[in-house]
């Protein structure tokens, strides 16, 4: 809501960086329009851009960058006129190229001269905040005005998680774990919310059998 230009998330695998800014995404009022797109490895800038403009319903049946650039930047100026903010958000962002990534940064030239028109959260693992640092990307890493690390769950954040999944799928009165077998798991999977999840239903699997 502030109207920064460049955030930067970045995590472990499987800490949780998803479905964390997926369930901020669901939550957003009708004031911001987002589109939330998966990175993939080879995605060049034309495929980008036209998959960026798919998601905001704008113009993609278009084959030159310029003409997706326009017609993005028309879909901004109509959400501008009618006092909406439009956010990117852009998963997996380590996986895009350096051409792809330097397409982002010039999306984020799309503005008025009091305010930008886009902003733009790049989300990934911390190979993503490495690549920013580089001298080929260093005009976006220059634009980064927040920069956050997920980190995974401590020991008392782990036994309140699996506690509260337990919560969430008992049909009765909560089960609960006991602290013998959290102790091994939080060892085991060092506080990664997705190896929390696969090793307590192995555990769960292995005690009911």
């Amino acid at each position: 809501m502030e109207g920064e230009g460049f955030s930067v998330i970045t995590g472990e695998s499987g800490v949780g960086k998803t479905t964390v800014c997926r369930s901020f995404v669901e939550r957003l009022n009708q004031e911001v329009v987002a589109a939330y797109i998966a990175a993939m490895t080879g995605l060049g800038p034309l495929q980008l851009l036209k998959a960026i403009n798919n998601e905001f319903e704008a113009r993609s049946d278009i084959d030159t960058i310029k003409d997706l650039t326009d017609a993005l930047n028309a879909f901004l100026i109509q959400k501008k006129r009618e006092g909406r903010k439009v956010a990117l958000f852009i998963d997996d962002a380590q996986l895009l190229s350096t051409a792809a990534l330097e397409q982002v940064r010039l999306l984020s030239n799309l503005e008025t001269t009091r305010d930008k028109m886009l902003q733009i959260i790049l989300i990934g693992r911390p190979a993503l905040s490495k690549m920013l640092g580089e001298p080929s990307l260093r005009q976006i890493g220059q634009r980064v005005s927040v920069n956050y690390f997920i980190n995974p769950l401590d020991y008392e954040e782990t036994v309140a998680y699996i506690q509260h999944r337990i919560s969430i799928s008992s049909a009765g009165p909560p089960e609960r774990f006991d602290q013998e077998a959290i102790r091994p798991i939080y060892k085991f999977t060092k506080g990664i919310p997705r190896k929390i999840n696969n090793a307590s239903d192995s555990k769960l699997t292995t005690d009911y059998k």
